[in-house]
């Protein structure tokens, strides 16, 4: 995935919480995918458009090509994918986080 332009999930289940779409934000991948679940909701909430319908393949190929011809929105939606992890998905954020729901649980059950 570290060698990739982009990461591609054109998965047609829905999915809680996709670890790839997380991953590939990490490596400050853009993500094209499904636009169900989760990978909707990551994706489409930063603002990178390219999440298209479930079975359109029209539509994806389009959304490949896209970014495969424009190497500078490739980049930008990498920078913002990057940002977003460090945002919401890094350890430093989920160990506040887990804590917090701890700290929680421990609070209202004292």
């Amino acid at each position: 995935m570290g060698n990739a332009e982009f990461v591609l999930l054109p998965s047609i289940c829905y999915e809680g919480c996709s670890m790839t779409v997380i991953e590939a934000f990490s490596l400050g991948k853009p993500v094209i995918a499904t636009d169900i679940g989760f990978m909707h909701e990551a994706i489409s909430a930063v603002g990178m458009n390219t999440v298209f319908p479930m079975k359109d393949y029209n539509a994806l190929r389009h959304k490949v090509i896209e970014l495969w011809n424009d190497p500078d929105l490739c980049s930008q939606y990498g920078k913002i994918a990057r940002n977003e992890y460090e945002n919401k998905y890094s350890e430093p954020i989920d160990i506040a986080n887990l804590t917090k729901i701890y700290y929680n649980c421990i609070s209202e059950n004292s």
